[in-house]
């Protein structure tokens, strides 16, 4: 009976005022049956709900459906054996759009340790969590393109060598550079020279698809990898149909342009010393060969033709 007439008397008004009349974090407390018993205006204004909304409801009416029940199980075995739980969640708004919350919650236990409130400090991180996603993605991509930046390149050729030391495959590495792109950027522009290299991004990613990565080092130059390349045949078909379909491009908007590439590999496995920097050289050296011998072509990395003179 003592519990119970607890139960019914205790709110937020019977917590210190800086809790809720001042926070600028949302404040929720429920009953040990997961009941909601009070809210302050911070939490409506983060869900959208106002008391009648929510009192004597559970507070899943904010669940997003985006967690599954292991994280709820966590969750609920940390309040049991700890007495809190901090994480970070995506709920639901009332107006349907689905909001990132800090979640701190607190067991409130009566004199038996037994547990008689939980007590919810909620914060909307929504807006943090979004520049960190965009900074995140701005180290790593490009933000012309939204390929790959010479950085994910990198940290990939990386990893890459080391699970192909595991195996008998090669990794073919390439470098590409458009023949005529700079013609097309002083004669015509940078909007479409910009539109040019959106639309060879797209022909790179359609031909390399699941085979590879290929990412765009700046400028009109790129650079990728194609995995599990046993014989280079693989290499060879993915790279000649790049050629061919960038030698199809003849207009962007109203404008005619004569296109080309050319492209350098070099190949790597398990029994090669050398590092990623030195395979992206060695692609570079070999792009600048395809170039010299006619552009439009590919060309393989020849170690003998590095060290004559040009």
């Amino acid at each position: 009976m003592k519990n119970t007439i607890i139960e019914n008397t205790f709110s937020l008004d019977s917590l210190p005022s800086h809790i809720f009349k001042y926070s600028s974090d949302g404040v929720m407390l429920t009953d040990n049956k997961s009941n909601i018993l009070d809210i302050n205006t911070k939490f409506e204004a983060i869900t959208g709900y106002s008391k009648a909304d929510v009192i004597g409801r559970n507070p899943n009416l904010l669940s997003s459906g985006i967690h599954d029940k292991s994280f709820y199980d966590k969750m609920s075995l940390s309040l049991k054996e700890s007495g809190n739980w901090t994480g970070d969640i995506w709920n639901k708004h009332k107006n349907g759009e689905v909001y990132l919350e800090n979640l701190s919650i607190t067991v409130i236990y009566d004199e038996d340790h037994r547990p008689m409130f939980y007590l919810a400090i909620i914060r909307d991180i929504t807006a943090q969590r979004l520049l960190r996603n965009k900074l995140e993605y701005d180290s790593l991509y490009d933000s012309l393109t939204h390929l790959p930046n010479r950085r994910l390149l990198a940290e990939t050729l990386k990893k890459s060598m080391q699970q192909t030391k595991q195996q008998e495959n090669k990794l073919c590495v390439f470098y590409l550079d458009l023949d005529g792109f700079k013609k097309i950027n002083d004669e015509l522009g940078h909007y479409v020279g910009d539109k040019v290299l959106v639309e060879v991004s797209k022909i790179y990613s359609l031909c390399i698809g699941n085979n590879g990565i290929v990412s765009r080092i700046g400028g009109d130059e790129f650079a990728g990898i194609i995995f599990n390349n046993e014989s280079g045949l693989c290499c060879f078909t993915i790279l000649n149909n790049i050629l061919d379909l960038v030698s199809k491009i003849k207009k962007i908007n109203e404008y005619d342009i004569v296109l080309s590439a050319s492209i350098g590999i070099t190949f790597w496995s398990r029994n090669n010393e050398i590092n990623h920097e030195t395979l992206l050289q060695q692609a570079d050296f070999a792009m600048y060969q395809a170039k010299r011998n006619g552009k439009n072509r590919f060309e393989i990395f020849d170690k003998n033709q590095q060290n004559q003179p040009c």
